[in-house]
């Protein structure tokens, strides 16, 4: 009988342990879990604070330089495209460049701030077109590539008239290696209210779209000596 009790008694003790073993890694995984809901939720706070940053900064001059700042996502959009470029051309028209001129050090300026600077990944200059051509005679998928490559050289253009302007501070060299130059032809069309028709002169436009980094929120802030470099 006592060889029986000693055995009910190290399988109750047994089970006890497991019990607890079980108790403890749900504990743990519960608190991962939170952890990372935690940091998803700083990231997105942290993006809000970016672009509604930006809206500030230009909310007085949206028609005066026009553009348009997309506090969702983050977007400012150049979408005047008399204003931009000659049609079906990729110079960059001096209009715009004096618009360059003055937007550029102000996004700069909102970008490297310190509750900023150590999260920006990568920043695109998208060049985007309507889903027509000035030729009438091509098809379809002849004009998305010739978009292609306009949108693509577009962007370049206005990103290479960027690097060039004469200022060779830290910021501008920190913009240089986190600047990209995209081009998306006809693929982000703007619609017109009714959701349908397409907006051919909105379509026609330069976006400038700051990217995150998720892995600072998951391994911790950058320290304000790697952010500088």
């Amino acid at each position: 009988m006592k060889d029986e009790a000693d055995y009910g008694l190290s399988i109750g003790d047994a089970m006890s342990a497991l019990l607890l073993i079980i108790i403890l890694v749900m504990m743990n995984a519960l608190s991962t879990l939170q952890e990372e809901s935690d940091k998803a939720n700083k990231f997105e706070q942290k993006r809000k604070e970016l672009y509604h940053s930006l809206y500030s900064e230009f909310q007085s001059d949206f028609e005066r330089l026009h553009l348009e700042v997309d506090t969702v996502h983050g977007v400012i959009e150049f979408s005047s495209p008399d204003v931009l470029f000659t049609q079906g051309q990729a110079q960059v028209k001096q209009e715009f460049k004096d618009i360059l001129s003055e937007f550029y050090p102000r996004y700069l300026g909102v970008l490297t701030e310190q509750d900023f600077k150590p999260y920006i990944r990568e920043i695109r200059v998208e060049g985007h077109t309507s889903s027509e051509w000035t030729s009438k005679t091509i098809s379809t998928e002849r004009a998305y590539l010739k978009n292609l490559v306009l949108s693509q050289e577009r962007s370049f253009e206005v990103l290479q008239y960027l690097l060039k302007l004469p200022d060779r501070s830290s910021s501008v060299l920190w913009f240089r290696d986190k600047a990209a130059a995209m081009g998306y032809s006809s693929s982000k069309l703007i619609l017109k209210p009714d959701g349908v028709e397409e907006d051919k002169g909105k379509s026609r436009r330069v976006s400038f779209r700051a990217l995150l980094d998720y892995e600072q929120f998951l391994v911790g802030r950058t320290t304000p000596a790697e952010a500088s470099m």
